[in-house]
C-alpha cells in the first residue's frame, strides 16, 4: 500500500501531515501560496520531492492570484509597455522562467507574481517551476540534513557540511557560466 502525500483536487492542493505519521493519517487543505509556504516551515511535508512539489504548487497558487487580481488591469494600464514582454514570454517564456528558477537572482514570489501578469499558460508554468526548482531544492535539503548533523562546534568543519554549502553557492555561477558558453556557441554556428 503506497500513500500520495499530496493531491490536488478541486483548486485544492491537499497534504497529508507528515508529522502525525505513522500513528494517525491528517489531510490538510490549502488554497493559497502563504499556506503552501507556512507548511513547509513547519515540517507539514517533507523530503526533497514532496517539498519541490510543494513549493511548485504554491508558486501556481501565487502566479494564478496575480493573474486574476491583478494581469487585467495591468495589461489594459501598460498595453504599449507589456507588447514587446508578453511576445518574448510566449516565444521565450519557458526558457526564461527555466532558468530564473536554476539562478536565483530574483525573489521567488517575485517571479510568481511578475509571470502571473503574462500570457503564461498555468500548466507550463507548474511544470516549468517544477523542473526548475529541484537542483536547489535538492541542494538546500541536502545542506539541511548536513547542519541536521551539527551537534559540537567541530562538527561545523565537516567535509560534507562545507561541501554542501559551497555546493549551494557555486550552483548558480555553474548554472550562468554553463548558459553563458551555450548562448557564446550559439551564436558562433
Amino acid at each position: 500500500m503506497s500513500i500520495k502525500p499530496i493531491l490536488f483536487e478541486d483548486g485544492v492542493l491537499k497534504m497529508i501531515d507528515q508529522r502525525l505519521l505513522p500513528t494517525e493519517e491528517v489531510w490538510l487543505d490549502y488554497r493559497d501560496y502563504n499556506a503552501v509556504a507556512e507548511a513547509i516551515k513547519t515540517m507539514v511535508v517533507r523530503g526533497a520531492p514532496a517539498i519541490g512539489v510543494a513549493a511548485a504548487f504554491g508558486a501556481a497558487l501565487a502566479f494564478l492570484a496575480a493573474r486574476f487580481l491583478f494581469r487585467d488591469a495591468v495589461q489594459r494600464r501598460f498595453a504599449r509597455q507589456l507588447g514587446a514582454i508578453n511576445r518574448g514570454i510566449e516565444r521565450d517564456g519557458v526558457y526564461y522562467l527555466f532558468l530564473m528558477r536554476l539562478i536565483p537572482a530574483f525573489p521567488f514570489f517575485v517571479i510568481n507574481l511578475v509571470m502571473g501578469l503574462t500570457p503564461m499558460r498555468t500548466r507550463t508554468y507548474f511544470l516549468v517551476s517544477l523542473v526548475g526548482m529541484i537542483p536547489g531544492n535538492l541542494l538546500f535539503v541536502n545542506a539541511g540534513v548536513q547542519l541536521g548533523r551539527v551537534h559540537q562546534l567541530r562538527d561545523f568543519l565537516s567535509p560534507a557540511l562545507i561541501g554542501s554549502l559551497v555546493a549551494i553557492g557555486v550552483f548558480p555561477l555553474a548554472v550562468k557560466k554553463s548558459v553563458d558558453f551555450w548562448r557564446r556557441r550559439h551564436r558562433a554556428v
